[in-house]
């Protein structure tokens, strides 16, 4: 059942990255509501799962970076764990994370920052969105919830937060808009005395983004 299961999806994320190649293949590059939101009304919506590892500056401080992958989901609207490489839209690069202590608290919550101007989130139409658009990217970790089950040997904790966007590169440019996310920040280290451990996980990302107008005179 379980081998079906995974052919199953495995089909599934194929034939999503065929149709995906296929639907925009032929898309005039010029024509800017193709290429922004490719069809969308706004707020332009996207759901992006990321793969992070973030390397040690200090501690609870961490540099953030990884691929990032359009979600595949079923239609129960279920979000699957599969990354086809043909389905990569966006790398997340330069995101500076600053923890709150004690971090090995398992009845405690976790908050972290994201440094206004460092989270660059550049997507395959070549946008470049950058935190935090006034609106500060924060999250939480909560100890509190515990792990879960995990067959890698790791002991993920759930990592939940949004912040506010801009672009600043490419199609996106001006707009405004925001990140929210749900995922894992994989924690073993935290509890074995290291004051710097890699720091990896994932999440899946909700971004949206705007033409910002101005209010009307009343």
């Amino acid at each position: 059942m379980k081998i079906s299961s995974k052919i199953t999806s495995f089909f599934i994320a194929v034939s999503l990255a065929s149709f995906s190649s296929l639907l925009f293949a032929d898309r005039d590059e010029d024509d800017d509501h193709d290429r922004v939101g490719r069809g969308q009304s706004e707020p332009f919506e996207m759901l992006i799962k990321f793969d992070i590892v973030g390397q040690p500056t200090g501690p609870g401080s961490f540099v953030v970076g990884g691929p990032g992958y359009a979600t595949i989901t079923t239609n129960s609207g279920a979000i699957l764990d599969n990354k086809v490489p043909g389905l990569k839209v966006a790398t997340l690069s330069n995101a500076q994370i600053q923890m709150t202590d004690p971090l090995n608290d398992p009845d405690g919550v976790v908050n972290f920052t994201c440094n206004p101007g460092s989270c660059n989130i550049t997507l395959d139409d070549g946008s470049v969105l950058v935190s935090d658009g006034n609106l500060p990217l924060q999250g939480r970790m909560p100890m509190m919830y515990g792990t879960m089950k995990n067959n890698e040997g790791n002991l993920p904790v759930r990592i939940l937060g949004c912040g506010g966007l801009t672009g600043i590169e490419g199609p996106m440019q001006g707009m405004v808009g925001s990140i929210c996310f749900n995922g894992v920040f994989n924690v073993q280290d935290f509890f074995n005395g290291s004051t710097n451990p890699q720091l990896t996980g994932g999440s899946n990302c909700t971004i949206t983004m705007h033409k910002p107008l101005p209010f009307p005179t009343m």
